[in-house]
């Protein structure tokens, strides 16, 4: 046997302020769902100049992004040059500490993981 009163019992039993600050829950709680219903249909359609400012705007931003690529192209290709002659003097002097011989140099993983080996 359940020891719970039903439903409808326990509604009866209530006060009428108890059934007040219920109703006055239920309306803040829905007025809330509204406002925000309310705010987010509201903001949906506030683009303005429609689908040809929408146009316009991506225009500009390929047009941005290709003079950022020919700038980023050209650093590239300054950079790469930078470090191929780094490269470059690296392994002269490398020829030159070893004496002309040319030393076949780990990957660095290998050098982590098998520290214990030496060259």
């Amino acid at each position: 046997p359940d020891s719970r009163i039903s439903g409808t019992e326990a509604l009866s039993a209530l006060t009428p302020q108890q059934k007040m600050r219920n109703y006055s829950t239920a309306v803040g709680l829905a007025s809330f769902c509204v406002g925000v219903w309310y705010y987010s249909i509201s903001a949906v359609g506030q683009a303005g100049g429609g689908i040809d400012e929408l146009r316009f705007e991506a225009q500009e931003a390929r047009d941005n992004l290709s003079k950022k690529s020919v700038e980023e192209i050209n650093a590239e290709e300054l950079a790469h040059l930078d470090d191929t002659a780094d490269e470059i003097a690296q392994q002269e002097e490398e020829l030159i500490i070893t004496g002309g011989e040319k030393k076949v140099k780990r990957p660095m993983w290998k050098k982590v993981l098998l520290f214990w080996k030496k060259e």
